[in-house]
């Protein structure tokens, strides 16, 4: 994670400071987009890491497989919220790069919990040699 964060860190906040010159308007709404799409993958990751130890050993991998698309729509929602409000194009380079640390953080965040449910429903499924 802090990785990704500095490696998106320049290309971000420089993005950001264009984006509130060419913007129309920056809200709070807009902020609060551009948090959530950064930020929740990745905390509502921890949440589900969590969670994952109440769970029935059999069930583990569940959290994991619906955590993947929820991630998915949080971010493409909060940069959808975000565009809207700024009035910034979709298909704009800074658009790209004002929303690079929500997508390095949703990837992050997918490929571990990917790697976790095929290990938890390997786990699930898998029987030992004696039973």
């Amino acid at each position: 994670m802090a990785g990704i964060t500095l490696l998106t860190a320049d290309a971000t906040l420089s993005s950001l400071a264009v984006a509130y010159d060419v913007a129309e308007k920056v809200t709070a709404s807009a902020i609060a987009a551009w948090l959530a799409a950064s930020f929740i993958p990745i905390s509502s990751s921890a949440l589900i890491w969590m969670m994952e130890r109440r769970v029935d050993p059999r069930w583990r991998w569940l959290p994991h497989l619906l955590f993947i698309p929820a991630a998915i729509a949080v971010v493409r929602v909060g940069s959808s919220v975000y565009l809207r409000e700024t009035g910034l194009l979709p298909d704009s380079m800074m658009t790209d790069f004002t929303l690079l640390a929500a997508t390095g953080y949703l990837l992050l965040a997918l490929v571990v919990h990917l790697g976790a449910f095929v290990a938890a429903a390997a786990r699930a499924t898998h029987k030992p040699n004696g039973g």
